[in-house]
């Protein structure tokens, strides 16, 4: 997906949004922090995968979705709900400086581990070797 449209109507399909669902943030971040459409769960996993394509074409669209899905994560730990964890795959160099697992980001915190983005194929810069979670 190249584009806000493409990633909402992704979004859409992979969380089964009911047919009257918006496509707009505003729709969005309400669906994410909602999910009560969805069968009950212990938690809910969504694949945000190749989000480099997205980057590359609008990277404020990725920006903007990253926020709402860590928000969305953490207010339903807060809260008590099932958590929703997210996890971004192909994002390179994109995402050097982001959690890629949300939702069980604030508990390793809280357990003094950090997680760290896994580095693209052939990539030798420093710090962006995947770590498994390690004590703080």
């Amino acid at each position: 997906m190249d584009t806000k449209a493409e990633f909402l109507a992704a979004a859409g399909k992979a969380l089964k949004f009911p047919a009257w669902a918006g496509r707009n943030w505003d729709a969005f971040e309400e669906l994410v922090n909602d999910l009560s459409w969805l069968p009950p769960a212990q938690g809910y996993l969504l694949l945000f995968e190749r989000a480099s394509r997205l980057a590359g074409k609008e990277s404020q669209t990725l920006a903007v979705a990253l926020e709402i899905l860590e928000l969305a994560s953490q207010g339903r730990l807060k809260d008590g709900s099932p958590p929703l964890v997210v996890l971004v795959r192909g994002a390179g160099r994109v995402a050097a400086g982001l959690p890629l697992v949300t939702g069980s980001l604030q508990n390793n915190r809280a357990m003094g581990k950090t997680i760290r983005p896994a580095r693209p194929p052939g990539d030798q810069s420093p710090g962006s070797q995947a770590a498994p979670a390690e004590a703080g």
